[in-house]
């Protein structure tokens, strides 16, 4: 595996270099060979650390996110979601922009196989400790509303448990408001214990997550 580094400073390119690297590498990047992956990789880094704001770094940002359960090549998952979060953590983005991303990253969520679920789950509690706290708190409901189901619903116990640890770790960074919203729909989820008779597997799982 190559080693090769890049940061800001390496990339004396003009706009439409960049852009055509951007549109190449969203094209490739799962079709990469292993070799140069850790390259490639690294010049999308560098390329976000330039700021440089051209629509196709979004295509691009969307492409990775879908590799990230898409791809069965290793690395390339693990590598997708470290990208993304830099991305999300340091690029200059408008609201509309970030909730755009947000909810790209929410949809992996429906992947058919467990593998690629768990990945997803994964890169979604890793956005919630990139995110500003104001960022989390103005899209809680996106957030915490589709884990909660996957922690319901999902036929993988590794996927349930992951979805439980994503929860947890969004309600540790919620304002009071926000934290006050979810508590207030964990409560609801406990009452329905008492108006239901003979709860099933379900409804003691959606019980749980209440009293989480």
């Amino acid at each position: 595996e190559d080693k090769f580094t890049f940061n800001a400073d390496d990339l004396p390119l003009s706009l439409s270099n960049i852009q055509s690297i951007l549109s190449l590498l969203t094209a490739t990047i799962t079709e990469i060979t292993t070799t140069h992956q850790n390259a490639s990789y690294s010049l999308i880094k560098a390329i976000v650390d330039s700021r440089v704001v051209v629509a196709q770094v979004y295509d691009l940002m969307d492409r990775l996110t879908e590799s990230i359960v898409l791809s069965d090549r290793k690395g390339v998952s693990h590598s997708s979601t470290t990208c993304i979060l830099h991305y999300m953590a340091t690029y200059p983005m408008g609201g509309a922009r970030i909730e755009a991303h947000i909810k790209k990253l929410m949809s992996n969520l429906q992947f058919e196989f467990a593998a690629g679920r768990l990945a997803a789950i994964q890169s979604i509690k890793g956005m919630m400790g990139v995110l500003p706290p104001t960022v989390l708190d103005d899209h809680h409901g996106t957030l915490f509303l589709p884990l909660t189901l996957q922690l319901v619903n999902d036929s993988d116990a590794n996927c349930r448990r992951a979805a439980g640890e994503a929860v947890l770790a969004l309600a540790r960074r919620l304002g009071s408001e926000p934290l006050a919203s979810i508590t207030a729909m964990s409560s609801t989820w406990l009452t329905s214990k008492s108006n239901s008779k003979g709860s099933g597997k379900q409804e003691r799982s959606l019980i749980r997550t209440g009293a989480q």
